[in-house]
């Protein structure tokens, strides 16, 4: 089979005049995903992908608060085109309509420290795959059936965070959980093709009703200008309705590993015909899981962005299945208590240099930098909290000066007090 798929995206976007302390943008996007499939075995359809899509985003900046919200209303269709292994021509159009939409807070709790919390719900409309696929898929050896009257995935989102940016460290560490409906996977349904029964496993598109918890924690320091090192760890779960003994609660199928990751960032100087030049290296470590026997599909959803609330688009860059996994491929079961130690000791390694940046912003430093909006201030340890982050300068204090508790830049011994 061969499967080209072009993609066609134009989007506008208003940025509205500021009415008071409130500012937002108005948008709307237009995407066809033409797909197309050769060959002697189609294993899905030829088909149109149409997504039409309007959204509002509104943010309110009352310091130390900032709010923001916003709503995306969406209509999609999918046209397919029959083929020899069409079996109803009526099921090759769906349509879609959903409207999605999220509210954020973020709040300044200390110098370069925010918590932050979002509130979100999103959807995902079934692709072609799901929706018409129906054939062997030598990549999972299976032969995998379609279901033409999927109902598209709703979500439901809740995160909270803690963001660290100071001068020589960023940090943050965010838990969510997302309860999905709908939620599609491919599942066993052991029976096996042939007139015998002992052809290749039959997998059927289906849904459940799914909650997918989690918590993702990155941290980066600046050792040197030019030399930045960091890590982050990610784990999460994930069961659904009836997939479990008995028709009880389950584990969802092949979800992505734990897993952690160390990287390196180089950005040495100039040097010849090489202009901004930057190296990065990074080690990742994926933990086993329990195989099940099922194949996940991932979902994208317009909301959230779990980092600002903000909305997104709805479609995925692909409408045939991500899935490359045999359902007979096996995963090691073992390690599960050395897994939970290593996450522990990371996530326990990173709250402890969490909690020293924030305890000793300054160091053995004078002053720290303070990112306020796109830019940064030079504040003193000794800086008087009645004067705001504003008046303190943007540049460090040259050889010889100093900056005062209210902002200035003086001379710095003895005699600065005299002298200003």
């Amino acid at each position: 089979m061969d499967l080209k798929t072009d993609i066609y995206t134009s989007r506008l976007e208003v940025v509205h005049p500021e009415i008071g302390s409130v500012s937002g943008t108005l948008g709307a996007e237009v995407q066809l995903q033409d797909a197309n499939t050769r060959g002697p075995a189609e294993r899905q359809p030829t088909a149109d992908t149409w997504n039409v899509g309007l959204f509002v985003f509104e943010e309110i900046d009352l310091a130390p608060w900032t709010f923001n919200a916003g709503v995306r209303g969406d209509a999609r269709t999918i046209d397919a085109e029959p083929n020899d292994r069409t079996t109803d021509p009526a099921a090759l159009e769906n349509d879609y309509l959903t409207l999605s939409g999220a509210l954020g807070s973020n709040v300044k709790v200390a110098n370069g420290v925010a918590l932050a919390a979002n509130l979100s719900s999103g959807f995902r409309a079934p692709s072609i795959f799901e929706l018409y696929a129906n054939g062997v898929h030598g990549g999972v050896a299976a032969f995998q059936v379609r279901d033409p009257n999927l109902d598209p995935e709703r979500a439901y989102s809740a995160d909270v965070s803690v963001r660290v940016r100071r001068d020589r460290v960023t940090a943050e560490l965010t838990g969510y959980v997302n309860a999905i409906n709908n939620y599609i996977f491919l599942e066993n349904t052991n029976e096996n093709r042939g007139p015998a029964g002992n052809g290749r496993p039959i997998y059927e598109a289906s849904q459940t009703d799914a909650v997918i918890p989690g918590l993702e924690a990155k941290v980066e320091t600046r050792v040197r200008p030019w030399l930045h090192v960091g890590g982050q760890a990610a784990v999460l779960g994930g069961t659904g309705d009836e997939l479990g003994d008995g028709g009880g609660e389950g584990d969802l199928p092949l979800l992505p590993t734990d897993n952690v990751e160390g990287f390196v960032h180089l950005t040495p100087d100039d040097r010849g015909p090489l202009r901004s030049p930057r190296v990065e290296l990074a080690l990742k470590h994926g933990f086993d899981k329990d195989a099940v026997q099922s194949v996940s599909v991932q979902g994208l959803f317009v909301f959230p962005s779990r980092r600002s609330g903000r909305p997104m688009s709805n479609h995925s860059s692909n409408d045939h299945s991500p899935n490359d996994h045999s359902p007979s491929d096996e995963r090691s079961a073992g390690g599960g208590l050395s897994r939970k130690g290593i996450l522990g000791a990371v996530l326990f390694l990173f709250f402890s240099y969490l909690s020293w940046q924030v305890a000793n912003p300054y160091r053995n430093q004078p002053y720290e930098k303070v990112p306020h909006g796109d830019h940064v201030h030079y504040v003193p340890k000794d800086w008087n909290e009645d004067v705001p982050i504003s008046r303190f300068p943007r540049q460090p204090p040259e050889e010889g000066e100093r900056i005062t508790p209210d902002g200035e830049i003086v001379p710095a011994g003895p005699d600065a007090e005299s002298s200003r």
